[in-house]
């Protein structure tokens, strides 16, 4: 997200990385005539940074209030990202998150002006993540997928909040009447002191349906993430909570049917274009069970998360980015 914004701003401002404390910290000139900074721009999770001129962060969510999310979430997580995106919020001339379901997380939680909070989408490369991308099968087959079965995927971090056990029980109460195969593209979540049993839960084979799931590294290509979107029979996230929710966004653009959890920010990626499911297994069985046994519902379904999913761009993203640092050397300015 980082790369693609911060190379688009760099059109509109001036951008150069300093702190070091800070890995996407970027001082900002809004004109490239000037000397000194009119802004700080930076991730917000980590503090604030001690400097005088503006500072424009960006917050990713702010769930810190959600029982169901909250379960999901270790303490010592919670005290490392809390406080710290407390405090930056707290200084904050302007604040941008990827979504109106963060937006009101933020307001909410650290007590900010709502006109300072700006929810800017992110953002799909068309120009990779289209219909029409082959050879998805091929590439679930160089890591142990069967590629004549059909299948279905998911792209997440195996953490509890992707609820990806959810979908491994809805998967296997569809096996006695699908051929399919599941296909779950990623990798431990290593913030969590359960990480490998996190993993090792999600990636277990089951004896009742052997052989039906396999596992792709994180790592792949954006090309090959593309073709196993483009032929994939379904695509779930079925998460309890996101920010934002990229992989759904770019599973739309290329046209599959996808199910997603009414949860937070996937509410508003799939809209009324993917089928929408309480993140239970029943629920998730249900939603992917109404695309597998109607080739022309999935269609249906394909067609209107790829028209939904043109409203996902970097370029929009980017121009609302810039309208917030705007907003915040403005507010600056005001407050000296």
């Amino acid at each position: 997200m980082w790369r693609e914004v911060l190379a688009r701003l760099d059109v509109l401002c001036d951008l150069q990385h300093s702190d070091p404390r800070h890995p996407t910290g970027r001082l900002a000139r809004l004109s490239r005539k000037r000397t000194r900074p009119d802004a700080w721009l930076f991730d917000g999770h980590h503090g604030p940074l001690p400097v005088s001129e503006p500072q424009v962060i960006q917050l990713h969510e702010a769930p810190w209030n959600e029982p169901e999310s909250m379960a999901t979430l270790e303490p010592e997580f919670l005290h490392n990202i809390v406080e710290p995106s407390r405090r930056a919020a707290a200084v904050a001339s302007a604040i941008v998150c990827p979504s109106e379901s963060s937006r009101r997380q933020i307001i909410e939680d650290c007590h900010v002006d709502p006109a300072i909070v700006f929810a800017a989408y992110h953002g799909v490369n068309h120009q990779i993540f289209h219909p029409g991308v082959t050879g998805g099968a091929q590439v679930a087959a160089r890591h142990g997928a069967d590629p004549g079965r059909p299948y279905i995927l998911t792209v997440a971090s195996i953490h509890p909040r992707k609820n990806l056990l959810a979908l491994r029980e809805a998967f296997y109460q569809l096996t006695d009447d699908f051929p399919h195969q599941l296909v779950i593209v990623g990798g431990p979540s290593y913030g969590r002191t359960d990480a490998e049993e996190q993993y090792a839960a999600v990636v277990s084979d089951n004896p009742e349906a052997p052989g039906r799931q396999t596992v792709v590294p994180f790592g792949i290509s954006d090309q090959d993430m593309a073709a196993l979107m483009c032929e994939a029979a379904a695509f779930c996230l079925p998460s309890l909570s996101e920010g934002f929710g990229l992989p759904a966004a770019e599973a739309m653009a290329c046209g599959a049917p996808t199910v997603l959890a009414d949860r937070a920010a996937l509410k508003e990626v799939g809209q009324d274009a993917a089928v929408m499911v309480e993140p239970d297994a029943a629920s998730i069985a249900q939603g992917l069970r109404s695309l597998l046994v109607d080739p022309l519902v999935a269609k249906k379904v394909g067609f209107a998360c790829t028209t939904r999913a043109q409203a996902f761009s970097w370029d929009s993203c980017a121009r609302t980015w810039f309208a917030a640092l705007e907003a915040g050397v403005a507010a600056g300015a005001r407050a000296t």
